[in-house]
C-alpha cells in the first residue's frame, strides 16, 4: 500500500520529554514529507507543547491536539476543528476537582487557566504555567471561560492520581472522556478520541482510510492503531496499544517510529 497520510503520536514514540526527536526518527520523518507525504502530529499534548515538535521537524500538516479534541495549524495556529465541553459541565468538573487534593490547569485555545504555580507541578506541564497566555487564578471558577477544551489535574502522588481515575470515571465516565494518560495527569475532555479526529482529517485532505498509516504506543492510541489502515505499535507499548496494532515495530529506544517509515512508507 502507498502510504499518504503518516499519523504520528509524539510522547514516548517520536519524543521522550525533554529530549528532541532521534536523528534517524527526524531523518525518516523529513524523507518521508520530501516524498509528499502528509506527516501529521496526533497527540494527548496540549497545541503549545506541540508545536514546537513540528517546528523540528519542519511539519507544516495541521495538528491533533488533545487527544483529538482540536486539530490546529502548526503555522497560524488557527483552528480547524475542535470540541469543548459544555460550560455548566465544566464548571461542575472543576468545582469538584477543587475538591480531590489536585493542581487543576485549565485549557481554552491557547489560553490555560490555572492554581497552581510553576514549581508546584511536574516539569512536563510547566510551560502551560508561564506566559501571555497562561492564567494564574487560585479560584479557577471565578475566571473560568465560556469554551472548555480539556481540564487537566496533575499531583506529584501517583496512586492519588489513580484512585482519582476511579472517581473520575464513575462521576463523570458517562459524559466525558477521562484518561490517565500521563504518571501525573488526569484529563478530562469531551467524547473525542484520536481516531475520530483522524478521522475527520483524512476526509478533508480526501484521503481513504486504506492509505493512512498510524504509528504510537500508549493506550490513548489504541483507538487510532484499529482505525488506520496500518497500525504500528512500539513493541514496548502500552498493552491496548499492542492489541490494536497490526504491526509491532522495535522499542522507542532502538527508534521503532524511524524503522516503521523506513519498512512501509520509505521502501515503497
Amino acid at each position: 500500500m502507498n502510504y499518504r497520510l503518516l499519523a504520528c503520536d509524539i510522547d514516548n514514540t517520536l519524543v521522550q520529554f525533554p529530549d528532541p526527536p532521534s536523528a534517524r526518527v527526524e531523518k525518516a520523518l523529513r524523507t518521508a514529507a520530501g516524498l509528499g507525504v502528509t506527516v501529521c502530529l496526533v497527540t494527548g499534548r496540549a497545541f503549545r507543547r506541540a508545536r514546537p515538535v513540528a517546528e523540528i521537524l519542519g511539519i507544516d500538516a495541521p495538528i491533533i491536539c488533545n487527544h483529538g479534541g482540536s486539530i490546529r495549524d502548526p503555522r497560524s495556529g488557527a483552528v480547524i476543528h475542535r470540541h469543548v465541553l459544555p460550560d455548566g459541565l465544566a464548571r461542575e468538573i472543576v468545582a469538584w476537582l477543587q475538591g480531590q487534593q489536585v493542581q487543576l490547569l485549565v485549557f481554552d485555545g491557547d489560553t490555560v487557566y490555572h492554581d497552581a504555580r510553576a514549581d508546584e507541578i511536574v516539569p512536563d506541564f510547566q510551560v502551560y504555567t508561564r506566559g501571555k497566555d497562561s492564567v494564574y487564578a487560585p479560584d479557577l471558577l471565578a475566571v473560568l471561560p465560556e469554551t472548555v477544551e480539556i481540564v487537566l489535574s496533575t499531583s506529584r502522588d501517583r496512586a492519588h492520581l489513580a484512585a482519582l481515575y476511579e472517581r473520575a470515571q464513575a462521576c463523570y465516565g458517562e459524559r466525558t472522556r477521562v484518561l490517565l494518560s500521563h504518571p501525573y495527569g488526569l484529563d478530562i475532555l469531551p467524547k473525542s478520541s484520536k481516531s475520530q479526529a483522524l478521522s475527520w482529517l483524512a476526509a478533508h485532505l480526501e484521503m481513504p482510510r486504506a492509505q493512512v498509516m498510524a504509528v504510537g504506543d500508549g493506550a490513548n492510541d489504541a483507538d487510532m492503531l484499529a482505525w488506520a489502515g496500518l497500525g504500528v505499535a512500539l513493541s514496548n507499548g502500552a498493552p491496548e496499544a499492542l492489541e490494536s496494532a497490526d504491526v509491532l515495530a522495535p522499542s522507542f529506544d532502538d527508534d521503532g517510529l524511524a524503522w516503521a517509515v523506513e519498512r512501509y512508507v520509505l521502501s515503497k
